[in-house]
């Protein structure tokens, strides 16, 4: 009898030390103690983080959960390239918590938003299972007008306190807007805002939660209204920021999120170029702080999704609600879309050759700036892109099919090369350039053309020599999520 109680317990004992192994060994294989940044970096944990969650303390381990979330953060040990070291502090950054008032399209608060392919879930499987009057916690960036770009949204128990984030708009009578949301407040419910609140001045709201809440709902139960500075100053540090575009002062100034970026003659971009930047976008910007400790000089502007432009005539059936049907694709319209002429307003009024500007957000297309650009032509059609299709003679760039049977090629030094040497060359994810092509109406079909390589696809930094310096950067989490925060995050 005790050989049998005995050999039960051994086979307990074994089944448990796999069943631990295979949990351990799923964790590491989902991040472990690394933390992924906008995909291209990755930085270790140690005993001496400090994780915080919207300026409180937290657990490395419910840290790790925090997949698509926005995050402020300090590193040392880092290597030349900017890819790898160890966190010293890593925030998670909650813009919005509180309830969706609004399901198609998403919006928290009475706030437009963008929940896109890349958006990640906690508590759905999907963005048609979100309801009206859900109690969520959100993370992502807004732009200048307080639109937000939603990088994770997750489901939780109903609150007892709400938050909101953005820039304090038609301030008169002690109520403002963030975006369409109404607020009301009290003078005394102010703190770092100096006499009075002043229009445009970044504000992160507490409020109580309030009953029967709903888009036409005016927020009245404010608990504390702080005016904060997102800026990174004072530091030599390498600066690395993600953000939205606020505006341009000149060729060489923007204003990112509220931080003063100067472009540089050798600035480099990546997955796109200058003539790419717009406002309302949403960039990464690497390098150092000027003398003054609050200009950021630009070594590096990366498109967190890659550009795409495409001047092609567009007939007004090509123009339907919010998307753009044309050449093959859809380009979806989204809140921080710009129509400096207001050619869409009301719809397309007859065929017009436009210029299309967007991005591609794992496969699917969304256009940000739309522009007139002369005559009519089919037959003078352009476009640049990442290249999403190699079968020769046919090509997608953007998910736009070429044919390219009688076209000419170019190098990327601009030397005309055969058909077989540019297909050589280029593969998926390389930059091409097409003009003077033509549109076949019926088909959607580019055909013809002068073809360019402009450049081959990113790759990951190869390791440099030099000495280890620090960072200081707000970037989105996009590591794998550890196998216990699969489901929830609390």
């Amino acid at each position: 009898m005790n050989n049998k109680i005995a050999l039960c317990w051994v086979l307990v004992m074994i089944s448990m030390t796999l069943q631990s192994a295979a949990i351990n060994n799923e964790v590491k294989a989902q991040g472990g103690t690394g933390f992924k940044i906008n995909d291209i970096r990755t930085f270790e944990s140690n005993d001496d983080t400090v994780f915080k969650e919207d300026g409180q303390t937290i657990t490395g381990t419910r840290a790790q959960g925090g997949t698509g979330y926005k995050i402020r953060y300090k590193a040392s040990e880092v290597n030349p390239n900017v890819t790898s070291g160890i966190l010293d502090e890593v925030e998670l950054v909650n813009i919005y918590m509180g309830p969706v008032v609004s399901t198609s399209p998403v919006k928290v608060f009475n706030i437009e938003a963008l929940t896109t392919n890349d958006t990640y879930l906690v508590g759905f499987d999907s963005i048609p299972q979100i309801s009206l009057g859900d109690e969520v916690k959100v993370s992502g960036f807004f732009d200048a007008a307080s639109r937000s770009v939603i990088t994770r949204i997750e489901k939780v128990a109903p609150l007892s306190e709400w938050k909101l984030s953005g820039y304090a708009t038609a301030i008169s009578n002690n109520q403002f807007k963030i975006n369409e949301q109404v607020i009301n407040y009290l003078p005394n419910q102010l703190s770092g805002c100096g006499v009075a609140l002043d229009e445009g001045e970044l504000v992160e709201v507490q409020t109580i939660a309030q009953n029967a809440f709903d888009i036409n709902s005016q927020l009245d139960q404010v608990i504390s209204i702080n005016c904060i500075d997102e800026m990174i100053a004072n530091t030599e540090s390498t600066v690395i920021i993600e953000g939205m575009i606020d505006a341009f002062n000149g060729d060489d100034e923007l204003l990112l999120s509220g931080q003063a970026v100067n472009l540089l003659n050798n600035t480099r971009y990546i997955r796109g170029r200058f003539t790419d930047l717009q406002v309302n976008i949403k960039v990464e910007i690497e390098g150092a702080l000027a003398e003054n400790g609050s200009t950021l000089l630009a070594e590096k502007v990366r498109f967190i999704e890659p550009r795409f432009n495409l001047v092609i005539p567009v007939m007004p059936e090509n123009v339907i609600n919010n998307q753009v049907n044309v050449a093959g694709v859809s380009m979806l319209i989204p809140p921080q879309f710009t129509d400096p002429e207001g050619l869409f307003d009301g719809g397309l009024d007859e065929t017009t050759q436009l210029k299309l500007s967007g991005y591609d957000q794992s496969g699917q297309l969304y256009l940000t700036q739309v522009n007139a650009v002369g005559n009519v032509n089919f037959d003078e059609v352009s476009a640049n892109g990442l290249v999403t299709l190699v079968q020769q003679p046919e090509l997608a760039i953007f998910g736009v099919s070429i044919d390219t049977t009688n076209a000419v090629f170019f190098d990327q030094q601009g030397e005309m090369i055969g058909v077989d040497d540019f297909f050589a060359r280029v593969t998926v994810g390389a930059e091409i350039e097409i003009e003077l092509a033509s549109l076949d109406v019926q088909t959607g079909l580019i055909q013809g053309g002068e073809i360019t390589l402009i450049e081959q696809p990113e790759k990951a930094s190869t390791a440099k020599n030099g000495n280890e310096s620090t960072v200081v950067g707000i970037g989105t989490l996009t590591s794998l999520p550890d196998a216990v925060f699969q489901n929830s995050f609390e």
